[in-house]
């Protein structure tokens, strides 16, 4: 039986390269093999869920970010002090368990002192380090992924990879899922930036083509519209200041694509789950927080095979108008853009 794979992380330090570094995980075991928490169904018990996938996990992958150890509650309290803090437990169960641990950190983030950490966790730092950068992201994951490979007892992780990979080719032949055959990749992916006609009327017919609501679930509404999009150049002139990890990096950015996109919008309390679905089929999800007229700190991800992606992101909600902006990294490379909808189902 394959080792599952449980990744730990602080949405406010590395939520988007939590995303990233999931979807790579689940291309290569299978989804059902790799936990992270925004899989969680609406109206799941977060304790629950959690324990259970901790009790099923055979891997821990600890992501740390440059927040990650000073991160502080509502109340200016570090969070790594509170006793029930998730990350924390997390960590030591999985220590107490005598499970593989790996400390990953993330765009050039280092390790904390062994000091500075509480006693229960202070074990994290006997674990074998790996690093995952921006730059670097595909050979650090593939490295990463030899490492979990290589863990014994774990069956056949490249039989798995292979059936999930078929499970993939014949849903995208059922034409549930949007792929592209590679001398088509580069075409495909400009025009799911910009549109065709033709495609807009397959978009249309389709709309919103987001998954059914949830028991527990409201429909907030279903919104569209264009957005906007400009893929980064180079890290040499600039158009605006990135901070990764504990550096500033200068980064520019291309001319801005146009695109066409449905996006639904779902409230269970002040949870938020988001759907959306560009021109050309390219489709994700993701959830935030609703506060105010705002959904904040969302966390999305690419559901398109040929062209993996997480991002971040925040909506506002002004009547039957929404606004968004965001950034992230896909298969084109480092993103930012915005856009505006217009509800049209309540």
């Amino acid at each position: 039986m394959p080792h599952k794979i449980f990744i730990s992380y602080r949405r406010q330090d590395s939520g988007a390269n939590a995303l990233g570094i999931g979807q790579y995980l689940e291309h290569e075991f299978g989804r059902k093999n790799v936990f992270i928490d925004v899989d969680m169904r609406a109206g799941s018990k977060f304790p629950a869920v959690l324990e259970e996938r901790l009790a099923e996990c055979k891997v821990l992958l600890v992501l740390i970010g440059s927040d990650w150890l000073n991160s502080k509650d509502d109340e200016g309290r570090r969070r790594l002090d509170n006793p029930d803090d998730w990350v924390r437990l997390e960590i030591a169960r999985a220590l107490k368990r005598d499970i593989t641990v790996i400390p990953v950190r993330v765009n050039g983030a280092e390790l904390p002192a062994k000091a500075s950490l509480p006693v229960d966790i202070r074990g994290l730092l006997d674990h074998q380090a790996t690093s995952v950068t921006l730059a670097g992201f595909r050979n650090e994951m593939a490295g990463l992924v030899r490492d979990i490979r290589s863990i014994p007892g774990g069956g056949s992780w490249r039989s798995i990879a292979i059936g999930a990979a078929l499970a993939v080719l014949l849903v995208t032949i059922g034409g549930l899922l949007y792929s592209v055959d590679a001398a088509s990749k580069a075409q495909e992916l400009f025009s799911l930036l910009t549109g065709s006609r033709n495609n807009r009327d397959a978009f249309r017919s389709g709309a919103p083509g987001v998954a059914a609501t949830e028991p527990g679930e409201k429909l907030i509404g279903t919104y569209e519209g264009i957005g906007h999009v400009a893929y980064a150049l180079n890290n040499k002139e600039t158009s605006y200041w990135k901070k990764i990890g504990r550096k500033l990096l200068r980064i520019e950015f291309g001319p801005e694509s146009e695109y066409q996109i449905s996006i639904s919008l779902k409230q269970s309390g002040s949870k938020v789950s988001v759907y959306y679905r560009a021109s050309t089929g390219g489709e994700g999800e993701g959830t935030g927080t609703l506060v105010g007229d705002a959904v904040e700190a969302v966390l999305l991800r690419s559901m398109t095979p040929s062209c993996p992606g997480s991002y971040t992101a925040i909506f506002k909600l002004s009547g039957d108008t929404l606004n968004w902006n965001y950034e992230g990294q896909d298969c084109g490379g480092v993103l930012q853009g915005y856009g505006q909808a217009k509800k049209i189902k309540a």
